[in-house]
Protein backbone atom coordinates (compact mmCIF):
# COMPACT_ATOMS: atom_id res chain seq x y z
CA UNK A 1 0.00 0.00 0.00
CA UNK A 2 1.20 3.48 -0.86
CA UNK A 3 0.43 6.36 1.47
CA UNK A 4 1.40 9.97 0.89
CA UNK A 5 2.67 12.48 3.40
CA UNK A 6 -0.43 14.61 2.78
CA UNK A 7 -2.66 11.59 3.48
CA UNK A 8 -0.84 10.95 6.76
CA UNK A 9 -1.60 14.49 7.83
CA UNK A 10 -5.17 14.33 6.57
CA UNK A 11 -5.95 11.13 8.46
CA UNK A 12 -4.30 12.48 11.62
CA UNK A 13 -6.42 15.62 11.39
CA UNK A 14 -9.77 13.83 10.90
CA UNK A 15 -10.15 10.20 9.77
CA UNK A 16 -13.75 10.78 8.71
CA UNK A 17 -12.80 13.72 6.50
CA UNK A 18 -10.11 11.46 5.04
CA UNK A 19 -12.82 8.92 4.29
CA UNK A 20 -14.98 11.39 2.38
CA UNK A 21 -12.06 12.82 0.42
CA UNK A 22 -10.06 9.74 -0.47
CA UNK A 23 -12.30 6.68 -0.01
CA UNK A 24 -15.83 7.83 -0.83
CA UNK A 25 -14.48 10.60 -3.11
CA UNK A 26 -17.46 12.71 -2.07
CA UNK A 27 -17.95 16.04 -3.80
CA UNK A 28 -16.66 18.93 -1.72
CA UNK A 29 -19.35 21.40 -0.63
CA UNK A 30 -17.12 24.39 -1.37
CA UNK A 31 -13.59 25.32 -2.41
CA UNK A 32 -11.49 27.12 0.19
CA UNK A 33 -10.03 30.35 -1.18
CA UNK A 34 -7.24 30.22 1.42
CA UNK A 35 -6.33 26.68 0.41
CA UNK A 36 -6.27 27.63 -3.27
CA UNK A 37 -4.20 30.70 -2.44
CA UNK A 38 -1.66 28.32 -0.91
CA UNK A 39 -1.73 26.11 -4.01
CA UNK A 40 -1.23 29.13 -6.26
CA UNK A 41 1.73 30.36 -4.19
CA UNK A 42 3.27 26.88 -4.26
CA UNK A 43 2.94 26.88 -8.04
CA UNK A 44 4.62 30.29 -8.25
CA UNK A 45 7.47 29.21 -5.95
CA UNK A 46 8.00 26.08 -8.02
CA UNK A 47 8.14 28.03 -11.27
CA UNK A 48 10.54 30.55 -9.73
CA UNK A 49 13.02 27.90 -8.62
CA UNK A 50 12.63 25.82 -11.78
CA UNK A 51 13.83 28.92 -13.63
CA UNK A 52 16.89 28.68 -11.33
CA UNK A 53 15.79 31.96 -9.75
CA UNK A 54 15.99 33.96 -12.99
CA UNK A 55 12.29 34.77 -13.13
CA UNK A 56 12.15 37.68 -10.68
CA UNK A 57 9.24 38.75 -8.49
CA UNK A 58 7.12 40.05 -11.40
CA UNK A 59 7.36 36.74 -13.23
CA UNK A 60 6.65 34.87 -10.02
CA UNK A 61 3.51 36.92 -9.42
CA UNK A 62 2.38 36.35 -13.01
CA UNK A 63 2.60 32.60 -12.37
CA UNK A 64 0.54 33.03 -9.21
CA UNK A 65 -2.08 35.08 -11.03
CA UNK A 66 -2.34 32.62 -13.91
CA UNK A 67 -2.97 29.75 -11.50
CA UNK A 68 -5.39 31.82 -9.40
CA UNK A 69 -7.46 32.95 -12.36
CA UNK A 70 -7.76 29.34 -13.54
CA UNK A 71 -9.17 28.37 -10.13
CA UNK A 72 -11.69 31.22 -10.15
CA UNK A 73 -12.75 30.39 -13.71
CA UNK A 74 -13.18 26.71 -12.86
CA UNK A 75 -15.35 27.55 -9.84
CA UNK A 76 -17.52 29.83 -11.98
CA UNK A 77 -17.86 27.22 -14.71
CA UNK A 78 -18.74 24.40 -12.32
CA UNK A 79 -20.80 26.70 -10.07
CA UNK A 80 -18.76 25.61 -7.09
CA UNK A 81 -18.65 28.05 -4.20
CA UNK A 82 -15.23 29.64 -3.66
CA UNK A 83 -15.41 30.42 0.04
CA UNK A 84 -13.37 33.36 1.30
CA UNK A 85 -12.36 34.11 4.87
CA UNK A 86 -11.59 37.59 6.11
CA UNK A 87 -9.38 38.15 3.06
CA UNK A 88 -11.39 38.68 -0.12
CA UNK A 89 -10.06 38.15 -3.61
CA UNK A 90 -8.30 41.48 -4.03
CA UNK A 91 -6.82 41.19 -0.53
CA UNK A 92 -5.28 37.86 -1.46
CA UNK A 93 -3.95 39.19 -4.76
CA UNK A 94 -2.39 42.20 -3.04
CA UNK A 95 -0.75 39.96 -0.45
CA UNK A 96 0.56 37.68 -3.18
CA UNK A 97 2.31 40.65 -4.81
CA UNK A 98 4.03 41.56 -1.53
CA UNK A 99 4.94 37.95 -0.75
CA UNK A 100 6.54 37.49 -4.16
CA UNK A 101 8.69 40.58 -3.66
CA UNK A 102 9.67 39.52 -0.14
CA UNK A 103 10.42 35.96 -1.21
CA UNK A 104 12.70 36.90 -4.08
CA UNK A 105 14.48 39.36 -1.81
CA UNK A 106 15.23 36.66 0.74
CA UNK A 107 15.74 33.60 -1.50
CA UNK A 108 17.46 34.92 -4.61
CA UNK A 109 20.68 33.17 -3.56
CA UNK A 110 19.02 29.85 -2.64
CA UNK A 111 19.46 28.31 -6.08
CA UNK A 112 18.87 24.61 -6.79
CA UNK A 113 21.48 22.75 -8.83
CA UNK A 114 18.88 21.95 -11.48
CA UNK A 115 15.10 22.14 -12.03
CA UNK A 116 14.99 18.47 -10.92
CA UNK A 117 15.70 19.66 -7.36
CA UNK A 118 12.31 21.40 -7.25
CA UNK A 119 9.29 19.35 -6.17
CA UNK A 120 11.40 16.22 -5.85
CA UNK A 121 9.19 13.14 -6.10
CA UNK A 122 9.95 10.18 -3.86
CA UNK A 123 8.69 6.73 -2.92
CA UNK A 124 10.45 5.10 0.02
CA UNK A 125 9.63 2.07 2.18
CA UNK A 126 8.12 2.64 5.59
CA UNK A 127 11.12 0.92 7.05
CA UNK A 128 13.95 2.15 9.25
CA UNK A 129 17.07 0.42 7.89
CA UNK A 130 19.19 1.32 10.94
CA UNK A 131 16.72 0.11 13.55
CA UNK A 132 15.36 -2.73 11.46
CA UNK A 133 11.77 -1.68 12.18
CA UNK A 134 8.90 -1.13 9.79
CA UNK A 135 7.11 -2.70 6.88
CA UNK A 136 8.36 -3.35 3.37
CA UNK A 137 4.73 -3.78 2.26
CA UNK A 138 3.93 -0.10 2.79
CA UNK A 139 5.62 2.82 1.03
CA UNK A 140 5.60 6.53 1.65
CA UNK A 141 5.22 8.83 -1.36
CA UNK A 142 5.41 12.58 -1.69
CA UNK A 143 7.46 15.46 -3.02
CA UNK A 144 10.03 17.68 -1.38
CA UNK A 145 9.37 21.34 -2.20
CA UNK A 146 13.02 22.26 -2.72
CA UNK A 147 16.49 20.79 -2.29
CA UNK A 148 19.39 23.26 -2.38
CA UNK A 149 22.91 23.21 -0.97
CA UNK A 150 22.30 19.95 0.91
CA UNK A 151 19.24 21.38 2.65
CA UNK A 152 15.52 20.65 2.43
CA UNK A 153 12.87 23.38 2.22
CA UNK A 154 9.16 23.07 2.93
CA UNK A 155 6.89 25.93 1.89
CA UNK A 156 3.54 26.74 3.45
CA UNK A 157 1.16 29.66 3.57
CA UNK A 158 -0.15 30.65 6.97
CA UNK A 159 -2.35 33.26 8.60
CA UNK A 160 0.02 33.58 11.55
CA UNK A 161 3.71 33.07 12.23
CA UNK A 162 4.62 29.45 13.01
CA UNK A 163 6.68 28.71 16.10
CA UNK A 164 10.05 27.02 16.31
CA UNK A 165 8.28 24.17 18.07
CA UNK A 166 6.13 23.57 15.01
CA UNK A 167 9.21 23.24 12.83
CA UNK A 168 10.93 20.93 15.32
CA UNK A 169 7.84 18.68 15.61
CA UNK A 170 6.74 18.72 11.94
CA UNK A 171 6.08 15.15 10.79
CA UNK A 172 6.22 16.43 7.21
CA UNK A 173 9.79 17.67 7.63
CA UNK A 174 10.74 14.39 9.31
CA UNK A 175 9.28 12.49 6.34
CA UNK A 176 11.21 14.73 3.95
CA UNK A 177 14.43 14.10 5.88
CA UNK A 178 13.87 10.34 5.71
CA UNK A 179 13.15 10.53 1.98
CA UNK A 180 16.26 12.67 1.46
CA UNK A 181 18.30 10.00 3.24
CA UNK A 182 17.01 7.32 0.87
CA UNK A 183 17.57 9.51 -2.19
CA UNK A 184 21.00 10.92 -1.33
CA UNK A 185 22.31 8.43 1.25
CA UNK A 186 22.75 11.10 3.92
CA UNK A 187 20.64 13.26 6.17
CA UNK A 188 20.10 16.87 5.04
CA UNK A 189 22.39 19.42 6.65
CA UNK A 190 19.41 21.55 7.61
CA UNK A 191 15.65 21.52 7.22
CA UNK A 192 13.82 24.79 6.68
CA UNK A 193 10.16 25.53 7.24
CA UNK A 194 9.44 28.61 5.15
CA UNK A 195 6.11 30.24 5.90
CA UNK A 196 4.50 32.85 3.67
CA UNK A 197 2.47 34.63 6.32
CA UNK A 198 -0.70 36.42 5.19
CA UNK A 199 -0.80 39.01 7.96
CA UNK A 200 -1.85 42.60 7.28
CA UNK A 201 1.76 43.23 6.35
CA UNK A 202 2.76 39.97 4.60
CA UNK A 203 6.11 38.49 5.55
CA UNK A 204 8.35 35.49 4.96
CA UNK A 205 9.41 33.56 8.06
CA UNK A 206 12.01 30.78 7.79
CA UNK A 207 12.66 28.42 10.69
CA UNK A 208 15.69 26.12 10.75
CA UNK A 209 15.55 22.65 12.26
CA UNK A 210 17.23 19.25 11.86
CA UNK A 211 16.44 15.53 12.05
CA UNK A 212 18.54 12.50 12.92
CA UNK A 213 18.20 8.84 12.01
CA UNK A 214 16.46 7.91 15.26
CA UNK A 215 13.60 10.29 14.46
CA UNK A 216 12.75 8.46 11.23
CA UNK A 217 11.11 5.78 13.37
CA UNK A 218 8.38 8.31 14.23
CA UNK A 219 7.39 8.52 10.57
CA UNK A 220 7.63 4.75 10.14
CA UNK A 221 5.42 4.07 13.18
CA UNK A 222 2.88 6.70 12.23
CA UNK A 223 2.75 5.64 8.60
CA UNK A 224 2.27 1.95 9.35
CA UNK A 225 -0.38 2.57 12.00
CA UNK A 226 -2.38 4.86 9.73
CA UNK A 227 -2.00 2.53 6.74
CA UNK A 228 -3.30 -0.38 8.80
CA UNK A 229 -6.18 1.70 10.15
CA UNK A 230 -7.16 2.61 6.58
CA UNK A 231 -6.93 -1.03 5.51
CA UNK A 232 -9.15 -1.95 8.49
CA UNK A 233 -11.59 0.80 7.40
CA UNK A 234 -11.38 2.70 10.69
CA UNK A 235 -12.80 6.19 10.11
CA UNK A 236 -14.12 8.36 12.94
CA UNK A 237 -14.97 12.02 13.31
CA UNK A 238 -12.45 14.24 15.04
CA UNK A 239 -14.38 17.23 16.39
CA UNK A 240 -11.20 18.88 17.67
CA UNK A 241 -9.43 19.39 14.36
CA UNK A 242 -7.12 22.35 13.95
CA UNK A 243 -9.61 24.26 11.80
CA UNK A 244 -12.88 22.93 13.19
CA UNK A 245 -15.84 21.21 11.55
CA UNK A 246 -17.37 24.50 10.36
CA UNK A 247 -14.39 25.00 8.03
CA UNK A 248 -14.60 21.48 6.61
CA UNK A 249 -15.75 21.10 3.00
CA UNK A 250 -17.60 17.89 3.97
CA UNK A 251 -19.42 19.23 7.04
CA UNK A 252 -22.98 18.79 5.77
CA UNK A 253 -22.18 15.40 4.25
CA UNK A 254 -20.64 14.32 7.54
CA UNK A 255 -23.55 15.55 9.66
CA UNK A 256 -26.10 14.08 7.27
CA UNK A 257 -25.04 10.47 7.58
CA UNK A 258 -22.33 8.25 9.00
CA UNK A 259 -20.13 6.35 6.54
CA UNK A 260 -21.12 2.75 5.93
CA UNK A 261 -18.30 0.68 4.48
CA UNK A 262 -20.44 -1.46 2.25
CA UNK A 263 -22.12 1.56 0.68
CA UNK A 264 -18.88 2.49 -1.07
CA UNK A 265 -17.63 -0.95 -2.04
Amino acid sequence: MQISVSKLRAYSSCPQKFFYRYIATAEAEFTSANLQFGNAMHHALSEYHQSLNTMGSNGMFEEFLKYWKAIVADCEQTQKCLRYGKDKEQDLIDKAINLCVEYVGQFKDVIPNSPDDVEVLFEVPLYDPLGGFGSLEHTLIGKIDLVANGCVYEFKTASQTPSQGEADASIQLTAYAMAYHYLYDEVPEHLYLTALVKTQTPKIVTLQTARWYKEFQNVVDMGIQIARAIEAEIFYRNRETEWGCHNCEYEQTCLGFQPQKERFK
